[in-house]
């Protein structure tokens, strides 16, 4: 399978830590076998090392703004931000244990918190800074913890494994995001999930879009509960990648 390809094929354990192109040995798997296109788009946001820092009134804000939204839900500035709010209003219970994968800006951590979550851990490439009670951060080589009660990764699998952020690059490293979802869920715990989809596509190093191939491949072993936003046309409806469509 793709995720033991580092182990069967010894060249992808040696991968640089970033580059602007796909490296050619390794193109094989990440386009499984050439079925999937490759499109280019190269960004590096990997930090200069210190921490990204909010204020305790910075967050206690974000947070009595999530509180505006989940009573006017109208108010998002997008449809997977609804979506996802609509996930987490459905299957979060009061005072559960939450862990977010991936966070640009903290407002799906301040989202759970405001939604009733009683903690909320952050897992990120870079360190963060939350002065909260609530919050506590962590990086992804750092992280171990475990028996959580639901997990989210909104926008933030597609993208492992290509560099963009300072990760090794690993075909498979989406698939091994999931993995590490899975370990840190207590049993009978819950993944949110959000990725682009559309025809499967590799855009180097910006993100993955997932089709009939490589979709399957993510949800593989997990047993679906439901879907927000989903329209099974756009599978295999043409668009541009920029115009990103990500249900729940």
């Amino acid at each position: 399978t793709e995720a033991t390809a580092s182990k069967s094929n010894p060249s992808l354990a040696n991968l640089p830590m970033t580059s602007r192109h796909p490296p050619e040995h390794a193109l094989p798997a990440y386009t499984l076998d050439g079925t999937i296109p490759v499109e280019h788009f190269y960004v590096n946001e990997t930090d200069g090392g210190e921490p990204i820092a909010y204020s305790a009134e910075e967050l206690g804000s974000l947070i009595e703004e999530m509180k505006a939204l989940l009573r006017e839900p109208h108010g998002w500035r997008a449809e997977s931000e609804r979506w996802l709010s609509e996930a987490i209003r459905s299957e979060l219970t009061h005072g559960s244990r939450a862990v977010v994968f991936g966070s640009v800006e903290p407002w799906v951590e301040c989202l759970l918190l405001a939604s009733g979550a009683s903690h909320v851990t952050v897992v990120e490439y870079h360190a963060r800074e939350y002065p909260h009670p609530q919050l506590s951060t962590t990086t992804v080589s750092q992280f171990t913890a475990r028996h959580f009660d639901l997990a989210i990764a909104h926008a933030a699998f597609d993208h492992d494994g290509l560099g963009r952020y300072g990760d090794p690059l690993r075909p498979d490293g989406d698939l091994l995001a999931m993995r590490t979802a899975w370990r840190a869920l207590r049993p009978g715990g819950k993944l949110l999930i959000s990725l682009p989809v559309g025809p499967d596509l590799l855009v180097w190093n910006l993100h993955r879009r997932y089709g009939r191939r490589r979709l399957p491949r993510m949800l593989a072993g997990w047993e679906e509960v439901g879907r927000v936003g989903w329209r099974e046309a756009r599978l295999s409806a043409e668009a541009d990648h920029r115009q990103r469509y990500e249900p729940v």
